[in-house]
């Protein structure tokens, strides 16, 4: 039940529906919207909300939707059902747009039937109409006219038509040229058509010069309009032609009809089909427009609601670029019924209508513009009471008006009972309104009903706090700028802000004092309590929101530091990974390299210059350059050093005293001749490790604390040879270029910055610098990095790109992510 008469105007449902019509392509569709009405069964709405969302998902998602406008033809059609009566020839353009569009409905669902299942079975029909499409091609042309081919007859009958026109052109043409030559006529005359026969205009003194039948004469008298019999005979003959052609288009016709009066129930069906799409699609536009969805549909009287928006005021507010502020609220069995408070003008009234008008769109069949979320219940029964109901004719006081509306929703609302009044308790004495509207509240809740009152009384806002069942909502408003947020916040009621309003309109201050003392203490007291509440209310929103928003950030850079860390760490597991590598590479190397040496030794039988070059060849050999690119720099500085001393021994040997047929004596480790002195800072070399080291302590009892580059370890001096100083000397120098090398690459691994900002530099300094940096890049193995070049005019960026696609080390190179940065920064993929 729907209450009062004046339901939908009251809520500004009478503008949706004149949309729809505007938005309807058929008579049919617009009948059905005329016809659409509010239904309280769950099924049937559901139903309806279905279909239209099928339809609203079609249009936006899935390509041209197949319909277009065709003029109504039902009247034709079923003037057609009797036998012997034939079809207008107007109609078959309509026809045959209609049975188009049906049969392109028909295909698109047909094809889409998985994701409109719905829609799918509603267009399932044995009957396309193609059959009646390809006769009605075969009669008429794209312009509605009967073709020439449309039967053999018609054809021939058209040709001779044709022939003998051609023979009246020509005749009458040599007479009107030899009536100029006798100057019968002026020489400007021209052949005029009368009564559909062609005529010489002749001057009236000049009638009988020309012998013929005359068909009218002008205005004045002067001119009279003959037939020539020598073309009298040709015109009846076509004449008698144009009624043949008449008659065989009627047989044409009469055939057509014959044809198709046995699908006319079928043509019927298509044509109301296509009306109730039009219908839909009409909903579905009007849904796109406002943003409307398909929400939770739950068979219950209840409302949970997000992001409610009033489609008219949102269109309203759209039009002047601005934003609406959407309405979340929630009535169930523990909260029934909403009161309402807060300033005028501050959107109570809207918030009401939002609710009333969304339920009844809802339950007419709309998608409502809310989020897809939201819950929507069935209510059986909708009651309001909005504006002003005063009535002359009934002698109807504005206040008496509401309490019969009051009266009737106590009459008549149970708990499946939508009831909806603005300003409860105006319009008579306060104190007494207010007390009625009390009293009346509290039956609602009895009564299990739900709805939403706005009011102004503290009397009423008092009730709903302390009464289980009703609860209390407040319309926001800003107490600096003294202007309304028309935000609905739930849970306490709302300050009407009378005297600040007052004030900030620049109403006399004496008045407003005199005002303030005529004022209940208590109700200003109450007033200013709300007022803080409401004001500590928002500062507690605020500080909650920049925390959410400090938090998210936080979040954010966690994430993207962990990220970083992470790939640092990748890279620096790689880079010694790779480093280990290349160093077993170089090993393998130089022990090969050491082998060759030991046989060319052997072969020039330890020939002192000869050693000494082999030995400065082998040296330089696995001496590390300075810099280099190449992961073999991030070899170990102990690994090394224990290859140069195996290489160092090995040369010992070799300089050592030869007996004849002595082969030198390489693979044994050397023993020392003689008591060695240990001290902090000697170099030394350890049997059983087979490393060199540094001492850095004397420990008592023959044993030293050596330090072998990554660990220290207590040796006994009888395991370990001092080093010589030349020996030193070429040990500290290694020991010098490897180790710096390999601490400056995990230094520089460590500390490599993964973006690089050229902004605001010169194309060639940008150039150089993004050189050097990949370079470095490419050295340290670095997975990837960023490039931020802003947008600007564009010249960074692309002197960037250009220089990346000429680096073979680069894998890939594309814009950030939209949200963090988009084509102001190059994210670069390494090899």
């Amino acid at each position: 039940m729907i209450y009062p008469a004046t339901f939908e105007t009251k809520i500004g449902f009478d503008i949706i529906r004149e949309q729809l019509l505007a938005g309807c392509l058929t008579t049919g569709g617009r009948t059905l919207v005329g016809n659409m009405s509010f239904s309280s069964d769950y099924d049937e709405v559901c139903q309806r909300i279905l279909e239209t969302e099928e339809i609203r998902q079609a249009m936006m998602f899935y390509g041209p939707f197949p319909f277009e406008e065709y003029s109504d033809f039902v009247e034709d059609i079923l003037h057609i059902s009797p036998e012997g009566t034939v079809i207008v020839q107007e109609a078959l353009p309509n026809i045959r747009k209609a049975l188009e569009v049906f049969s392109g409905c028909l295909a698109y669902f047909n094809v889409n039937k998985e994701i409109f299942p719905l829609s799918a079975d509603f267009w399932r029909r044995e009957f396309n109409g193609r059959n009646i499409i390809k006769a009605i091609d075969n009669i008429i042309d794209n312009a509605g006219e009967i073709k020439d081919n449309a039967s053999a007859k018609l054809l021939e009958i058209r040709r001779n038509i044709i022939r003998e026109q051609g023979r009246v052109d020509k005749q009458i043409s040599a007479i009107l040229k030899s009536a100029k030559t006798n100057g019968i006529v002026k020489d400007d005359c021209e052949v005029s058509i009368r009564n559909g026969r062609a005529v010489i205009p002749l001057p009236a003194a000049n009638k009988r010069l020309i012998r013929g039948f005359i068909h009218d004469t002008s205005a004045t008298g002067q001119t009279v309009y003959v037939e020539p019999d020598e073309i009298f005979d040709i015109n009846n003959n076509i004449r008698e032609m144009y009624v043949e052609e008449r008659q065989e288009i009627i047989r044409i016709l009469r055939a057509f009809t014959d044809m198709i009066r046995p699908d006319i129930p079928n043509i019927v069906n298509a044509n109301n089909y296509l009306s109730y799409i039009d219908f839909l699609r009409s909903k579905a536009n009007f849904a796109i427009t406002i943003g409307g969805v398909m929400p939770i549909i739950v068979d219950l009287p209840s409302v949970h609601w997000i992001k409610a928006k009033h489609p008219l005021l949102m269109m309203s507010l759209k039009k002047q670029n601005r934003q609406i502020i959407p309405l979340n609220i929630a009535l169930n069995e523990d909260n029934r019924l909403l009161v309402i408070s807060g300033p005028n003008a501050g959107g109570k009234s809207i918030a009401l209508k939002t609710v009333v008008l969304l339920q009844y769109m809802m339950q007419c069949g709309l998608l409502v513009s809310l989020s897809e979320n939201s819950e929507m219940g069935i209510f059986n029964n909708i009651f309001i009471d909005i504006g002003d109901e005063q009535s002359i004719e009934n002698d109807l006081s504005t206040y008496t008006s509401h309490l019969k509306n009051i009266k009737f929703f106590l009459e008549n609302a149970d708990d499946t009972s939508l009831v909806l009044i603005d300003e409860f308790g105006s319009g008579t004495e306060p104190q007494l309104g207010s007390a009625i509207a009390e009293a009346a509240l509290e039956e609602f809740c009895r009564l299990k009903a739900k709805g939403v009152v706005t009011t102004h009384y503290a009397s009423i806002k008092k009730l709903a706090q302390e009464t289980v069942g009703i609860f209390n909502g407040a319309m926001l408003f800003d107490t600096e700028e003294i202007k309304p947020l028309f935000e609905l916040s739930v849970g306490n009621p709302g300050s009407s802000y009378t005297f600040e309003i007052a004030n900030r309109i620049g109403f006399p201050d004496n008045i407003l004092q005199n005002a303030k003392s005529r004022s209940s203490t208590s109700q200003i007291d109450f007033d200013r309590q709300l007022q803080e509440l409401e004001i500590d209310k928002k500062k507690i929103e605020k500080e909650k929101k920049e925390l959410r928003v400090a938090d998210d950030f936080l979040k954010e850079i966690t994430d993207k530091y962990s990220a970083k860390l992470k790939s640092i760490e990748e890279a620096k597991r790689d880079i010694l990974k790779k480093a280990k590598e290349d160093a077993e590479a170089m090993i393998k190397d130089t022990n090969r390299r050491i082998e060759a040496v030991i046989r060319e030794i052997r072969e020039c039988q330890a020939d002192k210059d000869k050693t000494k070059m082999l030995r400065k060849e082998l040296s330089d050999s696995i001496t590390l350059p300075p810099e280099s690119r190449q992961p073999k720099q991030s070899l170990k500085p102990d690994t090394i050093l224990s290859d140069i001393l195996v290489n160092d021994t090995i040369n010992a040997h070799s300089s050592d005293k030869r007996t004849s047929g002595s082969q030198p004596v390489v693979k044994s480790q050397p023993t020392p001749t003689s008591p060695q002195k240990f001290e902090v800072g000697t170099l030394v070399k350890a049997f059983n490790l087979d490393r060199i080291g540094e001492i850095v302590e004397v420990v008592k009892g023959n044993k030293v604390k050596v330090n072998f580059g990554n660990m220290t370890m207590t040796v006994k001096t009888s395991e370990l040879i001092k080093l010589d100083g030349k020996r030193e000397e070429r040990v500290r120098l290694i020991t010098d270029n490897t180790g710096v090398i390999i601490h400056d690459l995990y230094e520089r691994a460590f500390n490599f910055n993964l973006v690089i900002d050229i902004r605001g530099m010169r194309a060639d300094e940008a150039l150089d610098h993004l050189q050097k940096y990949i370079d470095e890049a490419i050295m340290l193995r670095i997975g990837s990095f960023n490039i931020l070049h802003g947008k600007g005019t564009g010249v960074l960026r692309s002197v960037a790109r250009s220089y990346l696609s000429t680096v073979k080390e680069v894998e890939s190179f594309a814009d950030e992510h939209a949200d963090m940065g988009g084509d102001g920064i190059t994210v670069v993929i390494m090899k």
